[in-house]
């Protein structure tokens, strides 16, 4: 599975150069904010980082090694941080962060299996759907166009902004094919 969970992970924490407290973060203020026109134009405050899990081959490192098992690699499916036990199955972390922020974007040539998000520590995820339903393949599960998932050219997208306080994890299970 090649999985981008370009989970851009969005701190919410500023900088402590910004002294600032920032504003609570809702699903309702990031879709605000992702649609906010003006508000693209201009550097957030407070600022917050970007982080980003991907799926891709590990192997590839240094473009001087050209050949298919150093840069040219291309085992882009089933690449994972770590596999989990919960409740009697194996789930694969896709992405584990600690802090505040939100996953705004999640991308899959192609999705299978299930996803589940959970958020601060809980034992029970706050979002558990298909990866076809999540990231817009069955669209009769996606949300709000104006966010929502879209599946072009084989490969699916959800945009919908899914805020954690202290902790957000994305898991998957289902078997790994390569």
């Amino acid at each position: 599975m090649n999985l981008a969970l370009a989970a851009a992970f969005m701190a919410a924490t500023p900088p402590k150069a910004f002294g600032a407290d920032p504003r609570p973060i809702t699903t309702a203020s990031l879709i605000d904010e992702m649609t906010d026109v003006a508000g693209m134009a201009e550097f957030p405050s407070p600022g917050y980082t970007c982080k980003q899990f991907s799926s891709y081959d590990q192997k590839s490192k240094s473009p001087q090694d050209q050949t298919t098992e150093g840069w040219f690699a291309n085992a882009d499916a089933g690449q994972f941080l770590r596999v989990e036990e919960r409740a009697g199955r194996k789930e694969h972390v896709m992405m584990d962060t600690a802090g505040p922020g939100a996953i705004v974007r999640i991308w899959s040539a192609n999705p299978a299996g299930t996803v589940r998000i959970y958020l601060d520590g809980a034992a029970q995820p706050a979002v558990e759907a298909p990866m076809t339903d999540l990231l817009g393949a069955n669209s009769a599960a996606s949300p709000s166009p104006s966010v929502a998932s879209t599946a072009r050219a084989g490969t699916s997208t959800s945009r919908f902004p899914t805020p954690g306080a202290a902790r957000s994890r994305a898991t998957r299970a289902a078997s790994i094919t390569t």
